[in-house]
């Protein structure tokens, strides 16, 4: 189609815009209106030779769409060229659009910049607002936020609702005006009030987030319903979420797999991926994981990163197609490598195990790294094993008890519990068996299926405590629960009883706690190409180290002050 039709940008979904009709002759444009295209043609065409800019225009027009005539852009394109040089603004932007869209002419933005800033410069709203895109997104000209605005703004107070739209985006992101989402949910509304369904989608995305406006679900919901009614497929997709969430609405997986299924009809990835979620649960539909799969792959082959982790999920268990690691791995590293923390922890499952891949444990630790980064509480628990195993890394317990306190911090019991036996163990933190009954007192509240034994540990634990101890230790429990936060109540302990938990012994963070009866020294590390290794024990401040060529070395560690300890502990540096 070549009628006036916006760019499309950013959250706005292609809008098509209505041509200019400006014939000179009533009843070349009756019959126009009525599709009476031979009548149409027969009288624009002497006009237009005649150098009528209103015929001319027309009569591109109706090349542009095939209407009487057989579609033909370079047809259409000298029509509009001779009315354009004569100064019609509609001709001005009809050439704008062929020489941006590469219609009849090759694709040029520069030109294209060129006619539609003179018809904008005559007032014509569309190309103000189609010379704001060419702004927002550098094409012609340098990316200028700013003019972008200018453009948008000038079309936006003439009413032009796709301007409202761009604006309100604008306003939204922050782009070339100071971020407020007020001033973009008030164009957003001018612009859906006009009955355009992406403004309409936007205002409810507006109401569902509480942006701009007081958080109301049934008044996104509405906006929603409009929008979608309309056929605009996020907007189906946000309604078939609402439904499956019950916000603003009863809950209705029937309802929701309805609404997902019409965006998903039309291409929208959000909802393909959640339909596949619905068939893969079985919500609203009968549990169908072949039908999952085929909905999951729509989405993944468009990039969406939750589709790719869940396609790749659905090969690592083999539920819809054949278990297959290696596919699994495809998929999780396509979501991972666009930074979903998920699959970045499923593909250092996969290297740690040697899924798919051969094992590889600096790989694996690798990819848990950049989903602890993210805040991934299991990845961050799984970082601290790497560490106090000495797995892909130095082995360094200090390091491991900082990512165990991590996913502690975060409800993670698996990491509770192995934060408590650090303490237990005095490994890369001071050596405390009230701290470490509190953990594990911890985990086994939040493992009631008792997955990490946590329960049966607390027990042999609590049978080496004292009374007093053990009530020190059952309140840390109790305030852990309260604050929900494991760090900040080991500050205030250790502030409290730092004199007594300072006469513990704080074994080095580089070796293991085994290799202290007998010889001292610790066993041979295996030689890594290019990395000097060592294995180190340490009592207090006294070491020995085992370098990967055979070397022992016997030294005393230095003093450092750890602040999360609140107080010195020995440290034997690297290797």
């Amino acid at each position: 189609m070549t009628t006036r039709t916006l760019i499309a940008y950013l959250i706005a979904t292609i809008v098509g815009l209505a041509p200019h009709a400006n014939a000179s002759v009533s009843e070349a444009d009756a019959a126009y209106r009525r599709g009476d295209f031979v009548t149409a043609l027969r009288e624009l065409e002497p006009l237009a030779k005649q150098g009528d800019s209103a015929a001319q225009t027309k009569l591109g027009l109706m090349y542009a769409e095939g209407q009487g005539v057989p579609q033909d852009y370079k047809e259409a394109l000298k029509w509009y060229r001779l009315a354009a040089d004569q100064g019609n603004s509609s001709a001005q932007y009809d050439l704008g659009f062929m020489y941006a869209n590469g219609q009849g002419v090759p694709q040029d933005y520069k030109e294209a910049v060129k006619w539609y800033r003179l018809a904008a410069d005559n007032g014509d709203t569309d190309a103000q607002n189609n010379l704001g895109i060419m702004y927002a997104k550098g094409q012609g000209v340098p990316q200028d936020y700013k003019q972008a605005v200018k453009w948008y703004r000038l079309a936006a107070d003439h009413g032009n609702s796709s301007a409202q739209l761009n604006l309100g985006y604008m306003h939204a992101k922050g782009r070339g005006v100071p971020q407020d989402y007020k001033e973009a949910e008030k164009w957003f509304r001018l612009a859906a009030d006009q009955g355009d369904s992406s403004a309409q989608h936007n205002l409810g995305l507006m109401y569902a987030e509480g942006q701009g406006v007081p958080q109301d679900y049934k008044e996104a919901v509405k906006w929603f319903r409009l929008a979608a009614d309309l056929g605009e497929s996020h907007a189906q997709g946000k309604l078939g979420y609402m439904y499956a969430k019950g916000q603003g609405v009863q809950e209705d997986h029937k309802e929701a797999v309805k609404w997902f299924r019409l965006a998903a009809d039309q291409g929208d990835a959000y909802a393909q991926d959640s339909l596949g979620a619905m068939y893969a649960t079985g919500q609203g539909v009968p549990q169908d994981h072949k039908e999952a799969v085929k909905w999951y792959r729509l989405a993944a082959d468009q990039g969406r990163t939750l589709a790719q982790l869940h396609l790749g999920f659905m090969y690592d268990k083999g539920q819809g197609v054949p278990q297959d690691d290696k596919e699994a791995v495809k998929w999780y590293r396509l979501a991972a490598d666009q930074g979903d923390s998920a699959a970045q922890f499923n593909l250092g499952n996969m290297y740690a195990k040697g899924r798919g891949v051969p094992q590889d444990y600096k790989e694996a630790a690798k990819w848990y790294r950049l989903a602890a980064d993210q805040v991934d509480a299991d990845a961050q628990n799984n970082l601290g094993v790497m560490y106090e195993q000495g797995q892909g890394v130095p082995q360094d317990h200090r390091e491991a008890a900082k990512w165990y306190r991590l996913a502690a911090d975060q409800g993670n019991f698996v990491a509770q519990k192995n934060l408590g036996a650090m303490y237990d163990r005095g490994l890369g933190v001071p050596q405390s068996q009230v701290i470490a009954y509190a953990l594990l007192n911890l985990a086994a509240a939040n493992d009631p299926s008792n997955k990490t034994d946590s329960a049966n540990i607390r027990t042999d634990l609590a049978n080496q405590l004292t009374h007093s101890e053990l009530e020190r230790g059952q309140d840390l429990t109790r305030k852990m629960r309260s604050l929900a936060s494991v760090s900040k109540v080991l500050i205030w302990y250790m502030s409290q009883h730092a004199s007594n938990e300072s006469k513990k012994v704080l074994r080095n963070t580089s070796m293991p706690s085994t290799g202290f009866h007998g010889d001292p020294y610790p066993a041979r590390p295996d030689k890594v190409p290019g990395v000097t290794s060592c294995r180190t024990n340490c009592t207090n401040a006294s070491c020995y180290r085992t370098y990967d060529d055979g070397r022992k070395v016997h030294f005393f560690a230095k003093q450092k002050w750890n602040p999360f300890t609140n107080q010195f502990e020995f440290d034997s540096g690297t290797c």
